[in-house]
């Protein structure tokens, strides 16, 4: 049985994974894979510290949940050894299933959302090990009689949360994102087998609060970003393309042209031939594939793919309200050679950012009353935290571009 491991971590110094299964589980390709995913996707062309990984984040998270097992069971709410071990295993694989680059080319290579990926892998794995993920894949589908243990994995104030902000922050730079997680964690509390917050843990909860809205525009929703991901999206939309004109595009992998000549959805992802080029596709893969593309015949996927490298990017602006049809023409007049390829360079959209959803969190207070932050908070009205903010972004060539 493989013993436990220690590793070294910026953000809460030694991470243990204990021995048995979760010990296992670290060392199969699935998980070892996300040493090649990155945690932010393409955020590293804004914020040059941003290159730490999906394997980090797990890890991470994985540390938060033993802290907040502890803290309940300091609390004597019963927390058997076997659902400590099928918490720990839930959360250190919740996100197996993400693509190269995260979020950004989730719905371009294949067509599901990356929790069903990571529940096919983590279903997968079970039959490895003959069942023993049983109960971790029951909290994380939420079907486990003790609803609070699938809250901890994924809801509003969950393991998953706690540590993206503060990893990404801390790696960005950018100090909005730090939330005090210690003391959050601490005022913690199960009521009716749901999670629940003690009533001294309000600010705490505002401040989580605060700290994921401003990370959402500041970092995750950065316009720089955005512009980096749709040439990205472009170099793939322009490939299948030439493809389906029967025209040679070049892959630097055979898992990246695997995705790329079947349509795989929700219900292909159990398929033993769709895990393995799963399990082997990653960040190289579609770098090495842009890499190979650089200077392909196709005027249009040459210049994506060069942009892409030598971060050549194209011009954004955003704005609170949608702009007139006529801003765009009038770009589109002064880039005239590139109208009949326009929509791979202008594009326009829009963002959302939602501070809080109507799936509350509750505060215990100090007469034992449960009440729903969104009515107890004095910082942040129930008007105010439901509204979606937005923003309009249109994508166009820099002047400079003008050939």
């Amino acid at each position: 049985m493989p013993e436990y491991r220690l590793f070294s971590d910026p953000i809460y110094g030694f991470v243990e994974i204990p021995s048995g299964i979760i010990a296992k589980v670290l060392e199969t390709p699935i998980f070892q894979r996300l040493r090649r995913i990155s945690q932010l996707g393409l955020s590293a062309f804004v914020y040059p510290g941003a290159t730490h990984t999906r394997f980090q984040h797990a890890l991470g998270a994985t540390y938060l949940m033993t802290n907040t097992l502890e803290v309940l069971r300091k609390k004597r709410i019963e927390v058997s050894e076997r659902e400590f071990e099928a918490s720990l295993a839930a959360i250190l694989l919740h996100d197996v299933g993400h693509g190269p680059f995260s979020h950004c080319l989730e719905g371009q290579l294949f067509h599901c959302h990356h929790e069903e990926m990571s529940l096919s892998l983590i279903e997968y794995l079970n039959q490895r090990f003959e069942g023993e993920l049983d109960l971790a894949i029951r909290i994380f589908k939420n079907e486990y009689e003790r609803p609070f243990f699938h809250d901890l994995v994924s809801s509003q104030l969950d393991m998953d949360r706690m540590d993206y902000l503060q990893r990404d922050s801390y790696y960005c730079g950018v100090s909005e994102g730090v939330i005090g997680a210690k003391r959050l964690i601490r005022t913690l509390n199960v009521h009716q087998d749901k999670v629940v917050v003690e009533q001294k843990g309000v600010y705490s909860v505002e401040r989580f609060m605060t700290a994921r809205k401003i990370m959402y525009w500041q970092v995750y929703l950065h316009k720089t970003t955005l512009v980096a991901q749709q040439i990205l999206i472009g170099i793939l939309t322009r490939m299948r393309e030439l493809i389906q004109e029967g025209k040679k595009v070049i892959f630097a992998s055979p898992y990246v042209q695997f995705f790329f000549e079947n349509s795989i959805t929700s219900k292909e992802l159990s398929q033993p031939e769709v895990l393995h080029h799963f399990i082997h596709l990653d960040d190289t893969d579609v770098w090495l594939m842009i890499k190979a593309n650089l200077y392909h015949p196709d005027p249009v996927l040459s210049d994506l793919c060069q942009r892409f490298v030598n971060r050549k990017l194209f011009a954004i602006k955003m704005t609170k309200q949608p702009l007139d049809d006529d801003f765009l023409e009038y770009k589109k007049k002064k880039h005239t050679h590139l109208v009949p390829f326009e929509k791979y360079y202008f594009v326009q959209g829009v963002l959302e950012n939602e501070v809080y959803t109507k799936n509350e969190i509750y505060i215990l207070t100090s007469d034992k009353n449960v009440v729903p932050f969104s009515q107890f908070s004095d910082a942040l009205s129930p008007d105010s935290m439901y509204v979606k903010t937005q923003k309009y972004y249109y994508i166009y060539p820099k002047e400079t571009d003008i050939q």
